[in-house]
């Protein structure tokens, strides 16, 4: 977990943690800017792909089959949200404070700061072990559902992994999503 932290922190344009006595209880780490990686970022990324196959975070059997399911994932992921404007790449608060509006909190001000950047949607990547239920209730729309091959390599069963989009308020829908939308309603159906 501690590698994927470093990842996404370097991925991002946009972070922010909540902290109460006991130290960090929730963080977001978000990008509205879709390009290739720099030059910083890929170094990052370099250095960081090298200390996980030395084992500096923690042991992992078979490391290159992890490794590629990790960046299949991370292609899936890349290939589903290419659409959409800006993406949630990392978001957590601790069990122990969930309920306390803490998670609303971090959403609402990068919604505020995706719309100052004139973003349109924003998307994230989360899986059926997470809490998907929060976004849901946020007013996020699941996109797509898919096998999530980092999570099955890990847990030795299938994992499904879903994407979620929100329309950012103030800004005219786009026609693409609703017919989508209606698309799936109309199978469900």
């Amino acid at each position: 977990m501690k590698a994927y932290v470093e990842l996404s922190y370097h991925m991002s344009d946009y972070s922010e943690v909540c902290c109460n006595d006991n130290g960090a209880v929730g963080f977001i780490f978000c990008t509205t800017v879709r390009r290739r990686a720099s030059i910083s970022q890929r170094k990052a990324l370099h250095k960081l792909l090298k200390a996980f196959l030395a084992g500096h975070y923690g042991r992992i059997n078979r490391p290159f089959t992890f490794l590629l399911s990790f960046i299949m994932n991370l292609l899936k992921v890349e290939f589903l949200c290419r659409k959409f404007t800006s993406e949630v790449i990392l978001f957590a608060v601790d069990n122990d404070v969930r309920g306390h509006g803490i998670g609303r909190k971090l959403m609402d001000r990068y919604i505020r700061y995706a719309q100052r950047k004139k973003q349109k949607t924003v998307c994230l990547y989360t899986d059926i072990e997470s809490n998907w239920r929060f976004y849901e209730d946020y007013g996020f729309v699941r996109y797509r559902s898919f096998k999530d091959n980092e999570l099955t390599f890990e847990k030795k069963h299938k994992i499904m992994s879903f994407i979620y989009y929100y329309n950012l308020p103030g800004i005219r829908r786009l026609t693409a999503f609703k017919h989508q939308q209606k698309q799936a309603q109309a199978r469900a159906k």
